[in-house]
This record gives C-alpha cells, structure tokens and sequence, in this order.
C-alpha cells in the first residue's frame, strides 16, 4: 500500500479590492507577510490568494502591492470553519503611482520643505450643490492626491485647505474643471 500525500490545510484567503473602484484589485506580485515573515500564496482569480499551513490565532497581515499604498492588518485566523469565515478582505488604498480613471478629477502635487504630516482637504460642491471634502495626508518629499468625486460643475471653485503640523494653517482657493488633474505643490510661504 502506498502512503498517500498529507493534504494541506486551509489557513486563510486573502481578497484584496482596490479601495477606489470597490472591485477587485488588478495588481501584478502582490507580496505578504505574515507576522513579519514572508509568505507565498497560492493566486486564484478576483485578485484573492490562498494561504495554507497558519497557525489558528491572532496575526498581523502586511500586504505591498504597488500601485496601491502598503497596508496591515491584524487578523484572527479560526481553528475551524469555513472559506467564508477564513475570507480577508483586505482594501487598498490608491497610493502615489495608482493610475485613477480618465474621467476622475483630482487635485495632487507634493509636500515640500515640512517635516512631518500634513493633513490636506479640498472643499467644494458637486453641479447639484450638494457640499463635499475630500481628504488626504501628505508628507515631505511624498506626492498627495486628493479625489473630487460627484458631477461637477465647469469650472468647479476648490478651497484647498493645509493643517500642518505646528498646528499653523492656511487655505487657497483654486477652480478645476472636470476629468481633469490640477497639481499643487505645498511649500512653507517664505517668512522673512
């Protein structure tokens, strides 16, 4: 008689969805790591990844899959249970490089000459005068970008808002037109 192959256990499976378009992320070798340590899934479609051999328990989940910004998790694997319940949704969030669809307007630029985080919000409303914010966190020497979403307006006026870290801040009014990126740089104004 022949000794058969252990079978491999199930540990988790991870989806990762493209936190803009709410679909599943088109990414090309995501990598993981689980608890700090590398990890090669198995990939299936709808960008979702098969884990197998985890131990049951508590877990931190680190996930690099450019465009999208780095992100962890901490995730409690089940000793038991089903595909569902071993399902990770993991949203990513558009980072720098991310390519947003042609008829998207943004504001984006980089954080110059400031140490520390920067917290950037746009407000505006949309053609049907409802009022929205769009929000972002920029550092030194990193692009932003900060997503106008609804049907605007031709032009729509913008107030560009910058909380910076000394607890100083300022606002700009800018006008964007619609399906169109408007670049701001951030700068320190210069104090003499």
């Amino acid at each position: 008689m022949t000794a058969k192959a252990p079978l491999h256990r199930l540990a988790a499976v991870v989806e990762l969805v493209d936190g803009f378009l709410g679909q599943p992320a088109r990414v090309q070798a995501p990598r993981f790591q689980w608890d700090a340590l590398p990890c090669l899934p198995i990939a299936k479609p709808q960008a979702r990844y098969v884990f197998l051999q985890l131990a049951a328990g508590a877990h931190v989940l680190q996930v690099n899959a450019p465009p999208f910004e780095p992100c962890t998790m901490r995730v409690e694997l089940p000793k038991e249970g089903t595909i569902g319940e071993r399902l990770i949704r993991c949203v990513l969030e558009p980072g720098a490089q991310y390519v947003y669809p042609p008829d998207v307007t943004l504001v984006c630029g980089r954080v110059r000459g400031i140490q520390g985080k920067v917290s950037l919000s746009a407000d505006y409303c949309s053609a049907q005068g409802r009022a929205h914010r769009a929000q972002a966190v920029g550092e030194q020497n990193r692009d932003y970008t900060l997503v106008l979403k609804g049907r605007l307006a031709d032009p729509t006026d913008v107030i560009l808002r910058v909380e910076l870290p000394d607890g100083s801040s300022g606002q700009q009014a800018i006008s964007v037109k619609p399906g169109r990126t408007l670049r701001v740089d951030i700068q320190p104004s210069q104090r003499t």
